[in-house]
C-alpha cells in the first residue's frame, strides 16, 4: 500500500450491493432516471479518526469507481475523494 493509500476494509474488487440493508446483495443495481443512491466505503480498524479527518481537510481520501451501463454500453466513472 503507497503512502498516499488509506486501507479499506476487506479487498479492493468489484463488490455487491444491498438495496435496504436488509435484503439479498447484488453485483449491480439499477437506479431510475432522476433517482439519487447513498454509499459508504468500510475503512481498516488500523486506520485512524485523525488520519481520515486529515485527509478529508486535504481531499486526499482515494476515488470511487462506478461501472455505469447505459443500454449496452459500459462507462467507468472515477469520482475523487
Amino acid at each position: 500500500m503507497s503512502e498516499e493509500s488509506v486501507a479499506l476494509q476487506g479487498v479492493v474488487e468489484p463488490l455487491k450491493w444491498q438495496i435496504d440493508g436488509k435484503g439479498a446483495e447484488e453485483l449491480s443495481i439499477h437506479v431510475p432516471s432522476g433517482r439519487t443512491f447513498h454509499t459508504w466505503i468500510g475503512l481498516a480498524a488500523s486506520v485512524s479518526d485523525a488520519e481520515v479527518l486529515r485527509r478529508c481537510a486535504k481531499r486526499q481520501l482515494g476515488s470511487l469507481v462506478l461501472i455505469i451501463k447505459i443500454m449496452d454500453e459500459e462507462i467507468v466513472h472515477r469520482i475523487p475523494l
